[in-house]
């Protein structure tokens, strides 16, 4: 696969293709690092499942403190400091 033995359309083929995939991994592997890297709102996020599971937990330790009389438990976005509360009242981690 020199270029000697350039010459030969088929070899020229070979080379083409081979050269084609490893251009389509080194995007590929960089694209997975840009999705890795970025905080928020990629491929491989989990704000949503991390929003519902604080949702979940919130709400099964309201139930637990209702069924065994004791004061209600301030949910965790209460104990957040005012700067990470929306005008609207939500937090970022408040599901939508």
């Amino acid at each position: 696969l020199g270029a000697g033995s350039a010459g030969s359309a088929s070899i020229l083929t070979l080379q083409s293709i081979l050269f084609a995939f490893l251009c389509g991994a080194h995007v590929l592997v960089l694209r997975i690092i840009q999705e890795l890297w970025q905080a928020s709102g990629g491929v491989f996020n989990v704000d949503e499942v991390l929003q519902q599971m604080v949702f979940g937990l919130e709400e099964e330790l309201e139930l637990r403190s209702r069924a065994s009389g004791l004061p209600p438990v301030s949910p965790l976005s209460a104990s957040l400091p005012p700067s990470s509360i929306r005008a609207d009242g939500l937090t970022p981690w408040d599901p939508v």
